[in-house]
């Protein structure tokens, strides 16, 4: 095998890696995407796990803005909230994973509206 032949090999696996570590989040199981599809900014946006009672606070999410928030997963099955402030300062609660599980990895999309 020739230097230049090497030189090849080298450059496809460094693309080839670089390609797919650049892998969105938006697809990968084990991920909450939570979209503010409102007109406003949102606030104290915090992930909250039900059965085990440990909460993320995860801060501001601005109007028309994406976030990918990765599942710390336990031994045990638990439910998953996602909650926020509004602009009006109201506090509001949504289902974002009704169960999570290490054994059962999946995606989840939230919708802030």
């Amino acid at each position: 095998m020739t230097i230049k032949n090497i030189f090849k090999t080298l450059t496809l696996c460094s693309s080839a890696v670089l390609l797919f570590s650049c892998k969105p989040m938006a697809g990968q199981k084990g991920v909450i995407t939570i979209e503010n599809n409102s007109p406003h900014a949102v606030s104290n946006v915090t992930v909250t796990y039900v059965s085990s009672k440990k909460a993320d606070l995860i801060g501001h999410l601005q109007a028309a803005d994406t976030i990918h928030y990765k599942i710390k997963y336990s031994d045990a099955e638990d439910s998953i909230n996602i909650s926020y402030l509004d602009s009006e300062q109201k506090l509001h609660t949504l289902l974002a994973a009704p169960y999570a599980a290490k054994y059962d990895k999946r995606h989840y999309k939230v919708q802030i509206n």
